[in-house]
């Protein structure tokens, strides 16, 4: 490379460099180097663990050095926001040669998105309280089922009274039908608390998936009616295995990726969703897969943009997945589309992980 294509290289907007397999930068250049305090030539050699303010993040680089393909991340650092895009690339033989990181900085241009959100901020909230009313109104339905058993029960341990024919033996059965539907409606109201609120100012804590997978299932069922769609939850995690996070916020987020698939699968012949928990390396997964053939290469760029929608004018708001990725991200997560699925399959990646109770 001669001195000239070197110029034009570390003229570049941004900053950009090269990982091999052993975690070592193998070349680097862009102009921004200098806002992190280091240069070029000074990051080239080095381990990139020892790279100590950048934006990019070792789990990233193998998080695409295990799918093999491109991701892009939005990475906070020194104050500001960094789109990060990691791709990996391959010698001519299929051998991992080294991931190409790229950043720029985003920071101007996600608080002018920020705006933009916020000034159609009335037209969400107006959108919510609807999709509230729904779910009140379903909700409304579920507990009159068992307020209709308890008003029931109730009449019949009554005129057994009256009868003088109450006693403990045949009375326990119409008291423990009480208490199931007394319970039954604790857990409507609960979930419809839980549904209406953000969960930004609930605290952080030790969190289940496949408690937070139940969670989102029931929520979905009191809004939508899923006679006709088969969902499958598989869970291959262990019981202790747990993230730190804020419980409510990833509820909405598993809620809002199967509440998705349901719209995506209302023309479709096919109906099913499945749930499932996995692992991959060190990290923990939850993945939603439908039956609908992915999100053609066009589109797969703008589903996760606020207002972005493919159904009809009416019909959605636009809102469900760019909710579902910020209540992700602000748990230390990572949701993507897997696009080597032949099916449509979001995927959220936690690295952060707590492997004990007690702890």
């Amino acid at each position: 490379m001669n001195s000239q294509e070197k110029l034009m290289l570390a003229a570049l907007p941004g900053v950009y460099m090269a990982v091999g397999f052993d975690g070592k930068v193998v070349f680097a250049f862009g102009d921004a180097w200098k806002f992190f305090g280091l240069s070029s030539e000074q990051v080239i050699g080095s381990k990139v663990l020892d790279l100590k303010g950048i934006p990019f993040r070792q789990r990233n680089m193998q998080t695409c050095r295990e799918r093999k393909e491109p991701i892009t991340v939005v990475t906070p650092e020194a104050g500001r926001q960094f789109e990060c895009t990691y791709k990996l690339v391959e010698d001519a033989g299929g051998h991992d040669s080294f991931v190409f990181c790229s950043a720029r900085d985003k920071t101007q241009e996600m608080q002018l998105d920020q705006k933009i959100i916020d000034s159609t901020f009335e037209i969400s909230s107006a959108s919510r309280i609807q999709s509230l009313e729904k779910l009140a109104a379903g909700f409304a339905h579920e507990i009159n089922n068992p307020l209709t058993i308890i008003q029931g029960q109730a009449n019949s341990l009554f005129n057994l009274l009256k009868k003088g024919m109450l006693t403990a033996e045949n009375g326990q059965k119409y008291i423990d039908s009480l208490n199931r539907n007394v319970t039954r409606i604790s857990q409507i109201v609960k979930s419809l608390r839980d549904a209406a609120a953000s969960g930004s100012e609930e605290p952080e804590t030790a969190v289940k998936l496949d408690e937070v997978v139940k969670k989102a299932i029931d929520l979905v069922r009191s809004q939508k009616n899923m006679a006709d769609i088969s969902v499958q939850v598989s869970n291959h995690i262990m019981q202790q295995e747990m993230i730190w996070g804020r419980e409510m916020q990833l509820v909405s987020a598993v809620e809002q990726l199967i509440l998705n698939s349901i719209d995506a699968l209302e023309r479709n012949t096919e109906k099913w969703i499945k749930v499932d928990l996995s692992h991959s390396g060190g990290d923990l997964l939850v993945s939603v897969t439908d039956a609908g053939l992915g999100i053609p290469e066009d589109l797969r760029h703008k589903i996760m943009l606020p207002f972005f929608s493919t159904r009809d004018v009416g019909k959605g708001s636009g809102v469900g997945l760019n909710l579902a990725k910020r209540n992700v991200e602000a748990n230390g997560g990572l949701l993507s589309l897997d696009t080597n699925c032949k099916n449509t399959r979001f995927v959220i990646r936690f690295s952060r992980k707590i492997r004990d109770v007690e702890d």
